[in-house]
């Protein structure tokens, strides 16, 4: 479904990508993961066809990029996403509808389907500058959807999220996998395991490796969570250790610091067998969320 036979862009300027040779089946997720800077946005935009590559070749469905049947079959969820902030959020959806040039005799109907599926409907005549951080994102993934894409084409889906609103995101992504193709980038491991069948490391521009995404998420480590807690957790911290998915746990007065095995795909879920299991009041949690770098 999408093919990228040494893909470049050398406008450093506007991003840097050098020679990309990828091929993602159909009904397959992929995702691009290093930081900010390394070429994995630059890498989506160029497929979503939104400027034209400096050197190689890229297909989606076998169609050039830019050719309108490709446009078609694509959907596209930018970073930042930039959503026409004046607009109400049912405007923002009609209105890239119309982009996408949706029959009408189709729209109402997937219009209130799109805006079930990203809990939107409550929110329909909002002023979209007005939504919260995770409700912005879900009407960007709707203007992604309006045309029923094959493709799915995601730079940064879950950024700035927290880490309840990021796994409904992830589970949500999840959802929308069967008869699409997902290419999706990260600088967040844990935003990519349990979506992706495979994981490419990207730095400086190049893909270094691309693997199934247990063997990548067995290599980069660990999920590391901040909890901010009722009791002091010291007390608990050797029945915290015992968790099979624990790696390592440290407390201060309120606050523990856990380190999940990098496979966790819920970490809520290990969360609440802690809480259980030592009757700790959870008030808060955080995951770090460090982009990754090989040195």
């Amino acid at each position: 479904m999408i093919h990228t036979d040494l893909l470049r862009w050398d406008l450093r300027r506007y991003g840097l990508l050098e020679g990309l040779s990828l091929s993602v089946a159909a009904g397959e997720a992929v995702g691009l993961l290093g930081p900010l800077d390394s070429g994995h946005s630059t890498a989506i935009k160029l497929l979503a066809g939104l400027m034209p590559p400096t050197g190689g070749h890229a297909q989606i469905c076998k169609l050039d990029l830019h050719s309108d049947e490709a446009r078609r079959r694509v959907g596209y969820l930018p970073f930042p996403t930039g959503l026409f902030e004046d607009l109400r959020v049912g405007e923002v959806i009609n209105f890239l509808a119309r982009c996408a040039r949706v029959e009408p005799a189709a729209w109402n109907d997937r219009r209130r389907r799109l805006l079930e599926l990203t809990d939107l409907q409550a929110h329909e005549d909002e002023e979209a500058d007005k939504l919260d951080r995770e409700h912005k994102q879900l009407l960007a993934l709707a203007g992604a959807l309006v045309n029923d894409p094959a493709v799915l084409l995601l730079d940064q889906p879950a950024a700035g999220l927290d880490l309840a609103a990021r796994l409904r995101m992830r589970k949500l992504l999840v959802e929308l996998r069967p008869g699409r193709t997902l290419l999706v980038a990260s600088n967040i491991l844990t935003d990519l395991v349990g979506l992706c069948d495979r994981i490419g490391l990207m730095e400086h521009g190049r893909l270094i490796a691309l693997e199934p995404a247990a063997e990548i998420a067995r290599r980069l480590g660990g999920r590391l969570i901040e909890l901010e807690l009722a009791e002091p957790a010291v007390p608990s911290l050797a029945a915290i250790r015992a968790h099979p998915d624990v790696i390592e746990a440290d407390a201060d007065a309120h606050f523990l610091i856990i380190n999940l095995n990098g496979g966790v795909t819920d970490p809520l879920a290990v969360i609440a067998t802690i809480a259980r299991r030592t009757g700790l009041t959870v008030l808060r949690a955080r995951e770090h969320q460090a982009a990754w770098d090989q040195a």
